[in-house]
Parts: C-alpha cells; structure tokens; sequence
C-alpha cells in the first residue's frame, strides 16, 4: 500500500488503475471517469478505486449502478486518505449512510448508536465506537465535500454536540465518566477539523487557504 498520496499517484500512472472499466456498461464506467474528472484528488481517487474493485469488485459494480453511492466513494477517495483507507475497510458504511442533506440531531445520532450497539452482543469496547465515530464522520464529510450542508450546518453537527456527545449517549450523560470516554477515543472538535491532525487529512485547498488566514 502507497505510504502517501504521492506514492498512490505513482502507482495510479504506472499500473494503469482503470483498465477494469472495459468490464463495466459503457454507461458506468462513463459516469466513473466524469466522477474522477472532478474529484479533488484524481490521481488518488484512481488509486484507491482500483484498490476498492480489487477488494470488492461485486460490490463497485453494484454502486456503479446508483449515481449517489458512486458519488459519495469516488469524492471521498479524492478527499480524505483517513477515511478512503476506511472505506477500503468498511464498504458496508455506503449501504448506512442516512439523510445527507439535513444536521442530523442527537437525537437522531442516539438512535444510530442504539441500533449500532444492538449488532454487539459480544459487548463493546472502545474500538467499536470509534468506529461508529469514523462512520458518523465519513456522512458528514460527505456533507462537507458535496456541499450538502452550509459551513454553518457542518460546523454545527461537529461542534454544538452530535458527534462529541456520543459517548455522553452511550453513558447517560454522565459527566465525568463522558469525559473519560471522550478523552479515550478522542472526540474532540480540533482533532476532526484541525488539518494539522493526520485524522481527516482533506486535500480541498481552498480549505487549506482559510486555515492560513
């Protein structure tokens, strides 16, 4: 695996990644190469689709088929290395991704985190919420890529509580014990926005630009 996007860039030249776009209908593989053209990164988002065909070929020809799945995992792999590296990893997160065009609530994040509790029967640990935490992220960066939501929304769903309240959720609102859990898994605002962190690593330099400002 590429230790960085450069590396992922050299590979993507040399390898030739879309030469499995002869085994798509011509309008898939179409929308494909249109969905690469905008991506942030092209030459990442190249790489890291070639690895997703070469790890879920069934599953990519399934997504080809619904233009907002598509959309969603080819921005994404032009957006955030983190997360395409999940992706990679999960793919079942693009089959769970609910309502992108609105501030989801903590009420509504507390139903997600029941039902995501409920799937754990063996008990969870604190590896299992962050990868609840990953996944919740993964939907609003999508958000953000997109321009789903405004700066004010998205700003508003990671800091005014929905994401860092989860492991207040998961406790009952329990003062210090959420902060523990907080600490322990890291939900912090700057740690999910701050550039600076390897966390999210966007590649949207106009968001680079207003960090320097």
């Amino acid at each position: 695996m590429p230790s960085s996007l450069d590396d992922a860039r050299l590979g993507a030249r040399n390898s030739k990644p879309l030469a499995f776009l002869s085994e798509f209908p011509q309008g898939a593989a179409e929308r494909i190469k249109a969905l690469l053209a905008a991506s942030a990164d092209r030459h990442g988002a190249e790489y890291y689709l070639a690895e997703f065909h070469a790890r879920h070929p069934n599953l990519l020809a399934q997504i080809a088929a619904t233009r907002p799945r598509l959309q969603w995992l080819i921005t994404m792999f032009g957006f955030s290395r983190f997360l395409s590296e999940e992706l990679l990893q999960h793919p079942d997160w693009l089959n769970d991704v609910p309502d992108v065009y609105r501030v989801l609530t903590v009420s509504d994040y507390s139903e997600r985190l029941a039902w995501f509790l409920a799937e754990r029967s063996a008990g969870v640990s604190a590896l299992d919420l962050a990868l609840f935490r990953r996944r919740e992220i993964f939907r609003i960066a999508v958000r953000d890529a997109l321009n789903f939501g405004t700066l004010s929304e998205i700003t508003e769903e990671l800091s005014k509580g929905q994401i860092k309240l989860i492991p207040d959720i998961l406790i009952g609102g329990g003062g210090g014990g959420g902060n523990a859990i907080d600490g322990l898994l890291g939900l912090k605002l700057m740690e999910m926005i701050d550039p600076k962190k390897k966390e999210l690593e966007m590649v949207d330099p106009k968001k680079k630009e207003g960090d320097k400002k």
